[in-house]
């Protein structure tokens, strides 16, 4: 089920290494060949502690999937401390039935919720390991819940690489992978870039980084 599409986040207003909140859109958009396109637009908020050790935000979405011409919402809170972070989504469909190629089958969107921890290394910035849990209601069958475990590995300052493995309950899992480039590098890399962090962790870095969540819109 290959996929690729193109994301970016930026800051409304003014915003700088002495801001203690920004304002951000980000959008999304992608193609995959089990679903079609996507588009994803949002908006969010994030507010850093005087310290710089940890923030919090909020953020709301609006996903279209154009096969089936589908909508959705969500809203999702976040918390990011030193080198652990827990996000929090709720996705709530707000098209109604649609014919499935015509056919007198409808399809609805799954409303549901994703919940992620994940956590980086103080010696090995470059990497990080997370898990999510996330459940889907379905009207015509039994609801889909499941667990993914994966890590991300920031490879050089433009190319990462995201894999792991998605178990769903009573079904056999898969495992899944992306590769992406950054337009911008970052400073943390296993090749070119730094490796640890500084005594005291900082997540002034974070503040700009892409809201994570579901972005394909589930149906069934």
């Amino acid at each position: 089920k290959p996929l690729y599409g193109v994301e970016t986040l930026q800051p409304l207003g003014h915003y700088d290494e002495t801001s203690r909140h920004v304002w951000f859109t980000q959008e999304r958009l992608a193609n995959a060949a089990d679903t079609g396109t996507t588009a994803n637009v949002g908006i969010g908020y994030r507010r850093i502690a005087v310290n710089d050790e940890h923030y919090y935000g909020g953020n709301l979405f609006y996903d279209h999937r154009f096969r089936g011409n589908h909508g959705r919402m969500s809203v999702g809170l976040e918390y990011v401390s030193g080198i652990g972070a827990f996000r929090m989504n709720w996705y709530r469909g707000v098209s109604g039935e649609r014919s499935l190629d015509g056919a007198t089958r409808m399809e609805n969107v799954s409303n549901g919720y994703t919940a992620e921890y994940g956590t980086s290394f103080k010696n090995a910035r470059w990497a990080r390991v997370y898990m999510e849990a996330y459940r889907w209601q379905l009207r015509h069958s039994a609801d889909k819940h499941g667990l993914r475990i994966g890590t991300e590995l920031q490879l050089t300052p433009r190319i990462s690489v995201d894999m792991g493995y998605n178990k769903p309950e009573h079904k056999h899992g898969s495992p899944y992978g992306k590769v992406m480039f950054r337009l911008a590098g970052v400073d943390t890399a296993w090749f070119g870039g730094n490796h640890r962090s500084d005594t005291k962790t900082s997540v002034r870095a974070n503040m700009l980084e892409n809201v994570r969540r579901q972005h394909t819109v589930h149906v069934d």
